[in-house]
């Protein structure tokens, strides 16, 4: 077993045209109590609240034993919640436009 075998990194990002407070709200229902694994089940995780940017970064890093199906998904599953972020929110802005 190598060191790469024992670690994970990995950062992806996304920019969010919407106001930083619903960008905020936003990522913390999807990485909170909206979280959901690919079969639709609740990952049942709270976040408490601290203010960031309207950009948002997403890093994972992990050490120890990682399961290959876990590294070989995990990049999806960080794109599918920053995608539902950017979709929530451009509901948002949309709705306040009109």
């Amino acid at each position: 077993m190598t060191i790469e075998d024992l670690t994970l990194d990995t950062t992806q990002s996304i920019d969010v045209k919407a106001d930083i407070g619903d960008t905020f709200r936003s990522v913390l229902h999807q990485l909170g109590e909206g979280s959901t694994n690919p079969q639709g089940e609740s990952m049942q995780v709270k976040l408490e609240q601290r203010p960031g940017g309207t950009h948002v970064d997403l890093r994972h890093r992990a050490i120890g034993f990682i399961d290959p199906v876990h590294r070989q998904n995990i990049t999806a599953g960080w794109k599918q919640i920053l995608d539902r972020v950017a979709q929530s929110c451009a509901a948002l802005t949309d709705g306040q436009r009109t």
